[in-house]
């Protein structure tokens, strides 16, 4: 049976970093003051690791990667769309963000 974790999260915080050796950015998922997720976007041409689930206190909570060149569309998602969760996949441990909600066709955030 597969198992999914789901996350919801009302906050980011976000690092843009300059020479790191694996990232260009991190975003960290908050719910209150309880990180929840993790999001690294990977330095072009490096090997992005697989995403990965630590629920121990003070763990990363969901943690997923993608490539650097994401950075503005998941940035524009948190920006603009709402409720937003977190979500990973045990057994293949595939994770994302997704809304909560259903939205109107037509409308504009922009």
């Amino acid at each position: 049976m597969t198992q999914t974790i789901q996350k919801d999260f009302d906050k980011y915080s976000l690092g843009y970093y300059s020479q790191h050796h694996q990232m260009d950015a991190r975003i960290y998922l908050w719910k209150g003051n309880t990180r929840v997720a993790t999001i690294d976007f990977i330095i072009k041409g490096q090997t992005i690791p697989k995403n990965l689930y630590d629920p121990s206190p003070g763990g990363w909570g969901i943690y997923m990667y993608f490539e650097a060149a994401r950075f503005s569309e998941v940035l524009k998602i948190l920006q603009t769309e709402k409720p937003l969760q977190a979500h990973i996949v045990l057994d293949t441990m595939q994770a994302g963000i997704t809304t909560t909600g259903h939205e109107p066709v037509g409308d504009s955030e922009a």
